[in-house]
């Protein structure tokens, strides 16, 4: 029996939001439903961007697709890159970024890259 989806119509809901320098955040590939807040991302005090952070951070989106992934209105992050480039994005799959194909059992199916 299918569970019943939650209403979750004004719940402000983001992909992340820096809390300290350096950070690195990648939404690859991803259905992105909805409830992802326009802005996409935020500050950690909502009222006070720091602008050190916001520079340092890495957050990226590349090939998302559903009501969500819409990066017309995201924010203006120095750090931000919405569309990132396949050689980009490629850094974080699985095999590059975490040697995958070196541990992960053979019997979990994964995409090793894009």
């Amino acid at each position: 029996m299918a569970m019943p989806k939650e209403n979750l119509t004004g719940v402000e809901t983001y992909l992340g939001r820096p809390w300290r320098n350096y950070s690195h955040v990648i939404f690859m590939e991803s259905f992105l439903d909805g409830i992802v807040h326009p802005s996409g991302w935020v500050p950690w005090k909502k009222d006070h961007t720091v602008a050190e952070t916001t520079k340092t951070v890495s957050y990226m989106e590349y090939g998302n697709w559903g009501p969500g992934a819409d990066t017309s209105r995201r924010i203006n992050w120095a750090g931000y890159s919405k569309g990132t480039d396949a050689k980009k994005a490629e850094e974080y799959t699985v095999d590059r970024f975490i040697n995958g194909s070196q541990w992960v059992p053979k019997y979990i199916t994964y995409k090793h890259g894009l």
